[in-house]
């Protein structure tokens, strides 16, 4: 392989300048249901990492091939569900980057981090999810990349300015009905269409040891509302809404606040009759790190209110959503510990705790082990999957 990557240098560029980072890898996983006690997953993934630079450009590349074979003559799970994920071809990034003064911009599929919040979305409006595995542990692991011009700009004080555009609107990815996860939320509404812009902005900068940045976004919700139609099939929009948000994190001893706020104008919702209802909605989250030895413990907690709510609509008017979670290395590092609880309160009430460990004998190998308990009422978000608690292991080798 590193013949491979020597040749491949020397080939693809006559620059003085040239460097070419390429790294394959294997990835064997396997899913089972210990509430039920059946395989949710039985996959193979190949992919590859890339990174190509010049003086002037560089390239990257994150992507992979999977295939599951737990669809294969299984008759638990739907020929929609099948379609869906019995074979996926998944870009993590690829896009195109380079300097230009005291600006770097990027262009193609890109994922974009806004916010201090521990894998909660309060102003991280810019990529949509993918729920195929409900909620995992690390946001990132589900957040779908979006084509998108990024340009940020360094100042002499240090602030930062980025500015975003996407150029393709792409909504949540639900699982068909018939899936380990499928719901009737949103059956078949995932969105994909190019030409539908969105615009964000992001100011970042540090005053008194405190971690500030300001946020203003303008584009489409990545949850469909349902329009009212004689048809059985559902018919959705995504509809366009203005985002106004902030964050801070400013260290205090051995610990860490964190908060959000955003303000979003113009969000429609649906009422019961499946009419479109505009509401202007505002949410908020507070948490604090805490680092004892090596451990980190944080706790979160984040709300909305939703102004003109009524009772008809088929949202909350409240949402609360508690979280807590504990992590530490052992071994330098080659082992990684992290147990998690998230509680939402609204309708009824459900809990889903988490155990996830990582471990990495060596350069070549990854090994994960994932345990997920869901608990609560059918009508809450979290308690209507209570069945669908799992163990998940994975081993990734790298080339």
């Amino acid at each position: 392989m590193h013949r491979l990557v020597l040749i491949a240098v020397c080939s693809v560029s006559s620059s003085s300048y040239a460097n070419l980072y390429v790294q394959p890898n294997l990835t064997s996983s396997f899913g089972y249901n210990i509430a039920e006690n059946y395989a949710t997953e039985q996959r193979i993934a190949v992919g590859t990492k890339l990174e190509y630079s010049t003086e002037q450009l560089s390239f990257t590349f994150d992507g992979r091939l999977e295939h599951d074979f737990v669809y294969s003559d299984n008759e638990r799970f739907s020929i929609a569900a099948e379609d869906q994920y019995g074979s996926r071809a998944i870009i993590e990034e690829a896009y195109v980057s380079g300097e230009l003064g005291l600006s770097f911009w990027s262009f193609g599929y890109q994922k974009v981090v806004w916010g201090e919040a521990d894998d909660l979305r309060i102003v991280d409006v810019i990529n949509p999810l993918d729920f195929k595995s409900f909620i995992l542990f690390d946001i990132d692991d589900y957040r779908v990349a979006v084509p998108m011009l990024k340009v940020d700009y360094e100042y002499d004080n240090g602030d930062t300015l980025n500015f975003i555009t996407t150029i393709e609107q792409r909504s949540n990815e639900y699982p068909a009905s018939g899936a380990e996860f499928g719901n009737n939320y949103y059956p078949n509404s995932e969105s994909s269409e190019w030409g539908k812009y969105e615009l964000g902005l992001r100011y970042n900068m540090f005053v008194h040891d405190t971690d500030i940045s300001l946020y203003a976004f303008h584009g489409y919700q990545d949850d469909p509302v349902l329009n009212a139609t004689a048809s059985e099939r559902p018919d959705y929009s995504y509809e366009k809404f203005s985002m106004l948000g902030t964050s801070l994190s400013k260290p205090i001893d051995a610990f860490v606040l964190r908060t959000e706020l955003a303000y979003f104008d113009n969000y429609t919702v649906n009422d019961s009759a499946l009419q479109h209802k505009d509401v202007n909605k505002l949410e908020a989250l507070v948490g604090l790190d805490y680092r004892y030895k090596d451990w980190t413990t944080t706790v979160q907690y984040t709300n909305q209110l939703l102004n003109g709510w009524q009772p008809t609509y088929v949202i909350p008017e409240s949402a609360p959503i508690y979280t807590a979670s504990a992590e530490r290395g052992f071994f330098a590092n080659q082992v990684y510990l992290r147990a998690a609880l998230s509680y939402v309160d609204n309708q009824g009430g459900g809990l889903l705790s988490q155990l996830k460990l990582t471990y990495k004998p060596n350069q070549y190998w990854l090994l994960k082990l994932n345990l997920d308990l869901i608990d609560g009422e059918q009508a809450n978000y979290l308690g209507a999957q209570q069945q669908r608690d799992r163990i998940w292991l994975a081993a990734t080798y790298y080339f």
